[in-house]
This record gives C-alpha cells, structure tokens and sequence, in this order.
C-alpha cells in the first residue's frame, strides 16, 4: 500500500495498492513529480524507470544500469521491429526473414547470413526481398554497434534508472522487450516504471515491445511484477492492456438500485456506482463507459451458492489472497462478493462460524495476539492458555477451514527481565501453552474481523463495530470468549443477595 495523501473533510488517510497503474496528464502538469512521490512512499518496493525524454526527467532518482538487449532475436519480433523502424508492412520480405533466421539468430549474424544470400544467385523477386532486409539490418545493426550495450541486465539498488533518451525510438522498444522479457524469466516483486506509454505499447500498429508489454501486464502479477505507464493521455496508448471487462448482463450496484452495464450505456453520467476496497463500501461516480465491439476470450466464473459472471481472463477478483486476475483462478478458491438485499441474514439469526469467529475474536483481545510488522515479513496468529482451553480453540478453527501442524499446539516458556526501583532486578518465567498459526491468510481473515496488531497495551482498542453491532448472541459469544482468556467466572457476592460480581484481569 502507498499512501497518496488524505481525503477532505474526514482527514482519512488515502492509500492505493500497489499494482498495474496509469499516470496521465498534460505537459508541465506533474507526472514525472508524482512518479517520484509514489516511488518515494513505497520504501519496501524495487524499481526499474526507463528514462526515455529528452531532457530527461528522472536522472539522479536512483542509480544508472546499462541499456539491456538480448542478443538472440526471433524473426516474428524483429518483423515488428523493423516494419515500426520503416512504417512499411513487410507482409512479403518476411518468409525470406524467417529463411535466414533460421540461419542465425542473432542481429547481425542475420545481416551476414542476407548479405551472403544477396552475393549468391537468387531470383530477382527474392533479390529485391534481400535489399530492403539489408537496408533495414544495416540501420540497425549500426546502431547497436555504436551504442554501449550490456548483455547482462543487473537490478544493482532499489531504484534503477536505464537512460533510454539518445537512442532511436527502434532501439528503445527493443531494449523494453529485452528487459520486460527477462525480468518476467528471472525476477519478482518489482515494479517497472514505463514513461511515454505510447511508444511502446500504440494503439494502432505493432512494434517490437507492444506484444511483450501485453503479456507482461496479463502474466506479472502473479510474481510481485508491476508496470506504472506514464503519458499525457491515454487515447493514444493500445486499450486492450487497459481493460478488464464484464459481460453486458453484469449487474452493477448504484446508490439507489441495481442494473445491468448494458443499461448504463445512455445513463452512467448521471448515476454512482457502489464500489469497495473490502473494508469499506462508498458510492463513486463513474468517470467511462468502455464498449468492446469486437469479440475477446471470456471466462465464466459460477459460485457454489449459483452467483455468475462472465469477464476477460484479467478481470480481478478479491481472494483470501489478495486480488487476482480470472485466469489464475481454479475450482475451489474462495472470491469475495457483495450480497444483494434478499441474500442478506435475518439479523435475528446466527450463523454458527460468525458465533465461533466473535468467540475467537474475543479470545484474542485477552490472550492472543497478532505479529506485529517485521522486517523478516513474517505473518502469526498465536492463542495462549491451559491445554483444554486451547484445544476446544483448535476445534472451533478447524469448523473455520484451517488446516494445523502437529507443532501448532506447543509448551513454551517465556523469560522477562525487568528493572524495578524498589525490588530491583527481577527475572519473571512465563509458561503456558500456545496455539500458532503461521499462515498470512490466517493472519488478514484476523485482522480484517477487528484484532489489534501488536502489542495491545501500547496502543487504544476497542470492540469491533460488526460486534457491536451484532445481536446478542454475537456479543455473547465474544464475552464468552474475552472471560475464557482474562476473566473469571461469574461469582455471587451471597446467596441472598441479588448481586453478583464479574472480574477481569489486566
């Protein structure tokens, strides 16, 4: 997450996740400016910025690596390559393209293998083919000679700058489709920051980047791998890396009713849409309305208790895991979605899981806790108390889905040392025994439901609002769950007395 800033009039903080994203905006507006914010806000992210201006806007960010490109070509890449180089459709040259490829695969071992068919006797029709190659090989080949070229792409700091600005545009896109393709070989968790979009990735034609690009924006997720395009608009920049779409019979919540997007083409000016960011709900206005006209693969997603969708295989849904496009999705993974007004629970209900959940819930707020933030990215849950009362925690947990190692319920003692001025130095030895749970997932479903991270005498806490909003059975369960770690019994005073006395431990 980055924090981008916070919202007027409540003062909450703003914060974006970080993942395939857009900057637009005119000339002089700030794009460049903004870039270097977000990119100074994510201190635990690596980055790679191709610096392709003149002047150049982000010299000094980060530290210098050499321009990249693969040796080895293919003839399908290069076609694109030099086809963007001549604005020229090399629909004929191209069998003669694959011919000497098949030769050679590197760019100038590919320009000897044409000028040596160009000395042998071939057809006049195939000769012609030859000539507007070894035009088109020679401007390259010339220019990669004269540019200093690594054959080793090394990501040295957290912020990596590659200077694209004094090259061709030709070389610029095959140095973005040499880099984009051996970072999704070879590495994960970075983010690619990608300035003047259209160069690489037009909306009409086809360069040697374009196709590279797609697939790095469709496949890099799932490593960690994110592109940030940079551009003055995005009417020039190929829609289809942009999209991720739903079928026309989709239906959309609005701040009054519910309708299909085919019925929002005439309407979606006037309306807000519900949208969510799964801890909160807002209504937003809609600020496009994309139709495809054309034909794309779709998938269909349908849900255990009948809810369907139809999308492109890169719409995003949200997992236990975080979002994740359609495509990586499989029978039996769990996906978030927002009930209709009839699915909702009479409220004078419970279900059994929500009871065990406030009952956890509650256990944790007196003898549990969550990890807090490390630099090791490690993620526990941990409950603590007698064996019996760990091991009825341990059976509610597995009604919930968790799966346990036969380490998770353990004896452990804990030393702690303290330095009083009246008594002194004194050592105080902890045993009890504890229940762990090691799983990130296990760790967000806890958080999400409302526990404090971290130490909890350092910091105000207070009862989850879905608690307290919940029907009596809900916060009994959390009570019953609160005494079982810090509290007691309750006790009364007398038999005759009416009263009776509830304690709590601190």
């Amino acid at each position: 997450m980055i924090r981008i800033g916070f919202e007027k009039g409540t003062a909450e903080a703003v914060n974006v996740n970080i993942t395939h994203t857009v900057v637009a905006g005119i000339t002089r507006s700030g794009k460049s400016e903004t870039v270097k914010a977000l990119i100074s806000r994510a201190e635990d992210s690596r980055f790679l910025i191709f610096d392709v201006k003149r002047p150049r806007d982000y010299g000094g960010v980060g530290t210098e690596i050499p321009i990249f490109v693969e040796e080895k070509t293919d003839p399908l890449m290069l076609k694109r390559l030099l086809e963007s180089q001549s604005h020229l459709a090399l629909k004929f040259e191209f069998p003669e393209l694959i011919k000497v490829c098949k030769k050679e695969d590197t760019f100038e071992g590919i320009l000897n293998a044409v000028n040596e068919g160009l000395q042998s006797k071939v057809h006049p029709i195939v000769e012609n083919k030859l000539l507007v190659l070894q035009h088109l090989l020679s401007k390259l080949v010339d220019e990669l000679e004269r540019t200093p070229i690594s054959d080793e792409l090394e990501l040295k700091d957290r912020i990596n700058v590659m200077d694209l600005n004094g090259v061709s545009l030709e070389l610029q896109q095959l140095a973005v489709h040499s880099t984009l393709k051996r970072i999704l070989e070879r590495e994960s968790n970075l983010i690619v920051v990608l300035d003047e979009a259209h160069r690489f990735i037009p909306q009409s034609g086809s360069n040697a980047s374009k196709e590279t690009v797609t697939t790095f924006i469709k496949e890099g997720g799932a490593k960690g791998l994110w592109l940030w395009l940079v551009d003055q608009t995005i009417t020039g920049i190929d829609k289809q890396v942009l999209k991720q779409c739903v079928a026309p019979d989709t239906r959309i919540y609005l701040n009054d009713k519910i309708m299909t997007i085919r019925d929002l083409e005439n309407k979606w000016r006037q309306v807000q849409v519900t949208t969510t960011d799964v801890k909160n709900i807002k209504r937003k206005p809609i600020i496009d309305y994309i139709k495809k006209r054309r034909s794309v693969p779709t998938l269909k997603l349908e849900t255990r208790d009948g809810h369907q969708i139809v999308a492109t295989e890169d719409h995003e849904f949200y997992t236990p895991e975080g979002w994740k496009p359609l495509r990586e999705l499989k029978s039996g993974d769990m996906v978030a979605f927002l009930p209709e007004k009839d699915e909702l629970p009479d409220e004078n209900t419970t279900n059994e899981l929500d009871l065990i959940k406030s009952r956890l819930v509650g256990y944790l707020f007196a003898d549990g806790c969550l990890s807090p933030p490390n630099k090791y990215r490690t993620y526990y849950v941990a409950f603590y108390g007698n064996k019996e009362d760990l091991e009825k925690i341990r059976d509610d947990l597995i009604k919930l889905g968790v799966v346990f190692t036969p380490k998770s319920l353990e004896y452990c003692e804990n030393t702690v040392i303290t330095n009083d001025k009246k008594y002194g130095k004194r050592k105080t030895v902890h045993r009890a025994w504890r229940l762990k749970l090691t799983k990130k997932k296990y760790w967000m479903l806890f958080k999400s439901l409302g526990v404090p991270v971290g130490r909890k005498t350092t910091q105000p806490i207070s009862v989850p609002e879905w608690i307290m909003n919940g029907n009596l059975s809900i916060k009994c369960a959390f009570l019953s769950g609160y005494c079982s770690g810090e509290g007691h019994k309750i006790c009364f005073v007398s038999k005759s007395a009416p009263t009776f006395r509830i304690s709590f431990t601190t």
